[in-house]
């Protein structure tokens, strides 16, 4: 069976240092006893890294969340204390990410690359679109109009950030 959080995790570390040109460096856990079971546990978000700016001397620092996931992704797997790494690594100026990867019994179906901001937008068109049994807690199917500018091209067997990206812009330098 495919430990699909381990693979996604492998999978965006690959991808951002392709598309972007940048790092990703996966955070340590720290192992704690909960109940004799050692479990670990991360602080703060999955990885920290780069992203170099196209004629520039410096790159951003980026703090990225990979989740995986199939058909939905429910809210509620974003921690409040990832949700509180993203909020003060955008605060303090910095590339706030959360990466949503979407995948079926064998492939990845799709990639969104969301800054942490547009990712918060997200969250409140959701919630407006509460009726009958949907409560606005879960990112669905047909919801990809509110995902769409946020995902990677698969162009010939390859994912590729699309020039309408918003990370697009800003690896530009405009």
């Amino acid at each position: 069976m495919t430990d699909w959080g381990v693979k996604s995790e492998t999978q965006q570390r690959l991808l951002w240092t392709a598309l972007t040109g940048g790092h990703l460096t996966k955070r340590s856990d720290t192992p704690r006893l909960i109940n004799g079971i050692e479990r670990r546990f991360f602080e703060g978000t999955d990885f920290y890294g780069s992203m170099p700016i196209k004629g520039q001397d410096y790159a951003i620092h980026v703090e990225c969340e990979v989740k995986s996931y199939r058909d939905q992704f429910p809210l509620s797997r974003l921690s409040a204390e990832q949700r509180k790494f993203l909020a003060d690594s955008y605060a303090a100026r910095e590339l706030a990410l959360v990466v949503l990867m979407e995948h079926d019994d064998e492939v990845y179906r799709s990639v969104y690359w969301i800054p942490w901001p547009n990712f918060l937008g997200i969250e409140t068109e959701l919630l407006k679109r509460v009726s009958g049994n949907y409560q606005g807690k879960t990112l669905r199917m047909l919801d990809v109009d509110l995902t769409a500018p946020y995902r990677l091209d698969m162009k010939a067997r390859s994912w590729v950030l699309p020039t309408t990206h918003p990370l697009y812009a800003i690896r530009m330098g405009r």
